[in-house]
Parts: structure tokens; C-alpha cells; sequence
């Protein structure tokens, strides 16, 4: 994709702490909290060849919002979300910014970036055009995180810098096509893209999930009726208004008759936790699942290189994960037929 992109460190800096009553089932306001300043710079330089971003380039930009949004919160080139954990404006001369963050709560930093000088109040007030926006990994604090480092990368929103225009268009491939025959009558479909942007079905198939990320996609299709499912399509259309190839789905028969359908969801057990190690080596996981299906991952904890499961013993390595500890990961796999299991919660592990 032809947008510019680039590396920006955020150094969290932890400074007073600040606690209400920590129980765990009080409601989000009531939480524990802590305050947090955070040292923004975007002069360190992504490794990446594709980066051509300049420090330059982003000095144009005037008002940087910054958000502290759930983990499960996906980015997008508005920042008109409903709510955010914390929210601010950086100080243009400092380049610090201090929220108040709840405690053990997955979470990222969404940056957002504008080139007048616009006021909270600007700035949601009508909607205002953003040049670049960002996202940082998931990450967490507690009351014994020091400090924490965590990068940003940038993209361009199409259409706010008169620089290169990206003319190149996302490539689709076929990764897991729908198991056939299914009896599940709402069947599983994993498909590759090559850049982000908004999908659209062809035939008779469609789905809830209208948002495509660059790398693998995992969709549920919507509810189908028993038959056989030969012209279904996908394409994704990215920010630039490139449209992808058209992606033909292998066709499917759904039978959902009483004697294909499975009702027996997935048993999941830990068998290796994740040993607690320094920030960079490798985070091994292994679990046993009694049916094989599609992994969805909760929490921090993903992994790009395991995204369905075995009958038997099943062995992960998670992404790469910041410095801390984490609480809340979660595995869960979905059959065939479209029974999810309970959500199997990895043992507390931490990243020094």
C-alpha cells in the first residue's frame, strides 16, 4: 500500500497513583487508576524501506489527540468513538501528554493527528480532518509497572497530503475455505488481503464483518440455508479507492439435516504455559483441544502463525508482546459445525 508509514516511540512514564476502592466487580468509573504521563517522540525511524515519513512531515501537524481505548477497540481514520478509557491533547512544546488509565485493563493508544490548531472542544465539536493516525500494541499497567515502551505506525489518510497516491490494489487469496459439507449454517471463511479496507460480498453469501485488515481475516458468514453454494465473492476496497481482485469462495453444500449436525463443542485444556521471559524471546504456548476448528484469541495474546487448531495437542507461538504482565488472554476454537468452545484463560505470565 502506498501510504506513509513510520515508527514512533511513546515512553510511558508512571507518576502518582491514585486508588478508589480496588474490588474487582466495580463499575469502569470506580476502578483502580493510575496516572500516567506519556513522552511521545516520533523522530525514531521505522526500520522498514516502505517508511518515508519525516520528522518534517509531521511537524506540519499541530494537534495531536491521543486516546487510551479496550484492547478490542479497532482503529479507523475517525476518532469519533463513543467513549475511550482517557483522552487528551499533547502539549506541542513538551510532547507529554497525562491521563489517568485504570489498572489490568488491556488496552492501546490511538493517535490521531490534525494540522491546525484545534482545542478538545474544536475537535469534537464537528468532525475535523485527520492527516495521520495510528495505534500502538495492546499493553497493560499495574502497580508495579515502572515504565514501558511501546511503537506507533502511522498511515496517511487518503487524500490530506499532496504526495504519492497509492494506485496499488489489494490482493486477495483463498487461506481456509468453508469446511464441505458444513451442517453449520453460519460456516467459517479465512481469507488473505494484502492491504486494509472495506469489504463486499457477491452472491448469496454476506457477513457482519465489513472491515478488512492486511493479513489473514477470519469471517462468519451469515445464517444460510441448507443448499449448495457455487457464486460466492469477496473483494476488498482500500483507503485509496483501490478495488482488489474478485476473490471466488470454493464452493459449499450446507446440510444442517439431524443426522450431520454436531452440537459437541470443543473441550480446551492448558498443558504448557507461557514462561515468563525478557521483552523479545519467544512466547511458547501449548493446549489440547478435542476438535478441530478455528483459534480466536482474547486479550493481548495473538498469534499470526497459528489460526486453527488440531485434534491433540496444539503448540503457539503468541505474537511479540510489550513489557508486562498479562492477565486476561484467551483461547478459543469453533468447529465445523459452529460450536465454540469455553474460552480456555492462559495463565498469568509476564514480559520483563
Amino acid at each position: 500500500m502506498g501510504d506513509k508509514q513510520i515508527l514512533g516511540w511513546i515512553l510511558l512514564t508512571l507518576t502518582s497513583l491514585f486508588l478508589v476502592t480496588g474490588c474487582g466487580d466495580l463499575e469502569p468509573e470506580m476502578q483502580d487508576t493510575r496516572t500516567i504521563t506519556l513522552q511521545m517522540d516520533f523522530a525514531q525511524r521505522s526500520s522498514s524501506r516502505t517508511s518515508n515519513v519525516t520528522a518534517a512531515d509531521l511537524s506540519a501537524y499541530n494537534t495531536h489527540l491521543i486516546m487510551a481505548q479496550p484492547a478490542w477497540e479497532y482503529l479507523k481514520d475517525s476518532y469519533m468513538y463513543p467513549t475511550s478509557l482517557a483522552e487528551g491533547l499533547l502539549d506541542p512544546v513538551s510532547g507529554k501528554i497525562t491521563l489517568e488509565i485504570p489498572l489490568n485493563t488491556e488496552m492501546k493508544i490511538f493517535a490521531f493527528l490534525f494540522k491546525e490548531n484545534y482545542s478538545h472542544n474544536d475537535l469534537f465539536s464537528t468532525t475535523r480532518e485527520v492527516g495521520y493516525y495510528g495505534e500502538s500494541p495492546g499493553f497493560s499497567i499495574t502497580t508495579l509497572t515502572d515504565s514501558i515502551s511501546l511503537n506507533i505506525r502511522l498511515t496517511e489518510v487518503s487524500g490530506t497530503n499532496t504526495g504519492t497516491t497509492d494506485t496499488v490494489a489489494p490482493v486477495l487469496t483463498e487461506v481456509y475455505p468453508v469446511t464441505n459439507p458444513t451442517s453449520n449454517s453460519t460456516p467459517d471463511y479465512t481469507f488473505k488481503s494484502t492491504e486494509a479496507g472495506t469489504i463486499s460480498y457477491g452472491g448469496l453469501c454476506s457477513s457482519t464483518t465489513l472491515i478488512a485488515y492486511s493479513g489473514d481475516n477470519n469471517i462468519h458468514f451469515n445464517y444460510l440455508t441448507d443448499g449448495y453454494y457455487e457464486f460466492c465473492t469477496i473483494t476488498v476496497k482500500d483507503y485509496d479507492g483501490n478495488i482488489s481482485n474478485t476473490l471466488a469462495v470454493t464452493p459449499f453444500t450446507v446440510d444442517t439435516s439431524s443426522s450431520n449436525t454436531d452440537t459437541t463443542a470443543p473441550l480446551l485444556t492448558e498443558v504448557t504455559a507461557v514462561l515468563d521471559t525478557t521483552y523479545g524471546n519467544p512466547l511458547y504456548y501449548t493446549f489440547s483441544s478435542t476438535e478441530a476448528g478455528n483459534i480466536t484469541y482474547g486479550g493481548s495474546c495473538s498469534s499470526t502463525t497459528t489460526t486453527t487448531a488440531i485434534i491433540g495437542n496444539n503448540y503457539i507461538t503468541f505474537n511479540t508482546l510489550v513489557v508486562g504482565t498479562y492477565t486476561g488472554c484467551t483461547i478459543t476454537v469453533r468447529d465445523s459445525a459452529g460450536n465454540e468452545s469455553t474460552p480456555l484463560p492462559v495463565s498469568t505470565f509476564s514480559v520483563l
